[in-house]
């Protein structure tokens, strides 16, 4: 083998497999969290990576979202707690007994703990009510008969058997009154926050990982018939990078009140079909790309602290400032695009070849 030293043109690595070191793959991971939102070039440039760094974005993010939902599952029982001693302080509570998996409270029911805009505790064993409507609460905590049900600022549901409860606490009956709930509530809260990262982490790592893996087969043959050449994992990983802005358009409009079974794949699925067309059209050959500049991760900073900061406190008319702050987003991005245009360089217009699944 002819050394390099004496060889004057030595092969040159393709840029998308070339070893970026530390520096370089924490770079990807910002800008994979970021640039998804307000950059297309990001998705040719994505396109032409490994399916390991689509991964990589794809768990740190779940991982983020199942942190961010754990904090307020935390915040919300810390303020049912709250709640409860004042009640009890004025004399109000009523004392509730948990035997052989089943709840009897000694008040006319339903409940009230807490009947707020955003945050609902209620006490009912009699089935009057049957849910807390999440068009009318962001939150609430709901005893039942047989189950404690906790409704997410995300509008989905989480339920904790009663009997599951008394197992993990070692008292039957258990019983709750204004000696002993502080102490076993805090312990149901530690447990139940537990659980709940945990059930968070497998619907966001894996279940939302099996859902990307369907949706990628189906968009697969359609691409194919397009452009052969392109793998199964180029689909698979430039859907994961959709998935960031398709779930935060996702949580503006069920901020805004609208929710219903499947929203997410109609947005998901419309926004993957046409990056999917911006990414791989491209021609065979050598064109001009344009570069990606790592400081664009900064343009929607603002954006993830305002959902942040809403999904912790509930600002009101949250929607509103949220809507707000993603057209100033977008419109930031256009701007900077347009007065600061991008570096041109010189790479393969088309993504390496990945086989396919056999």
């Amino acid at each position: 083998m002819q050394n390099d030293f004496l060889n004057p043109n030595p092969p040159v690595q393709p840029p998308a497999q070339r070893s970026e070191g530390c520096l370089g793959e924490v770079t990807w991971l910002g800008m994979g969290l970021t640039l998804p939102m307000v950059n297309l070039n990001f998705y040719r440039k994505a396109a032409a990576r490994k399916l390991s760094s689509a991964l990589i974005v794809f768990f740190v993010f779940a991982l983020i979202l199942t942190l961010l939902t754990t904090v307020v599952i935390s915040r919300g029982l810390k303020a049912a707690d709250q709640a409860m001693q004042e009640a009890y302080a004025k004399g109000d509570f009523p004392t509730i007994t948990i035997q052989d998996g089943q709840a009897t409270v000694d008040a006319p029911q339903p409940f009230y703990i807490l009947d707020q805009a955003d945050m609902l505790v209620v006490l009912d064993t009699t089935g009057t009510i049957t849910e807390i409507d999440p068009d009318r609460y962001s939150q609430g905590i709901f005893l039942t008969r047989e189950s404690i049900e906790i409704l997410q600022d995300d509008g989905r549901s989480q339920s904790l058997k009663l009997s599951d409860l008394q197992e993990v606490m070692g008292q039957n009956p258990l019983v709750l009154d204004q000696a002993s709930v502080k102490t076993y509530w805090q312990t149901f809260s530690g447990v139940f926050t537990l659980l709940s990262f945990f059930a968070l982490a497998l619907w966001h790592m894996l279940v939302r990982l099996g859902y990307l893996a369907l949706l990628a087969l189906l968009f697969w043959p359609l691409v194919r018939q397009i452009r052969p050449a392109v793998g199964y994992q180029t689909v698979f990983g430039i859907g994961a990078y959709v998935l960031i802005p398709a779930m935060i358009l996702n949580h503006l409009i069920t901020r805004s009140g609208v929710t219903f079974c499947g929203l997410q794949t109609l947005i998901l699925a419309p926004l993957w079909a046409l990056v999917l067309w911006w990414a791989l059209r491209d021609p065979a050959g050598k064109v001009a790309e344009t570069a990606l500049r790592p400081w664009e991760m900064l343009i929607p900073l603002p954006l993830f602290a305002l959902i942040i900061v809403d999904r912790m406190v509930n600002i009101p008319n949250g929607d509103i400032y949220l809507w707000g702050a993603a057209a100033l987003t977008l419109l930031a991005a256009a701007a900077i695009t347009r007065l600061l245009p991008a570096s041109k360089t010189h790479g393969a217009g088309t993504p390496p070849t990945i086989e396919p699944l056999p």
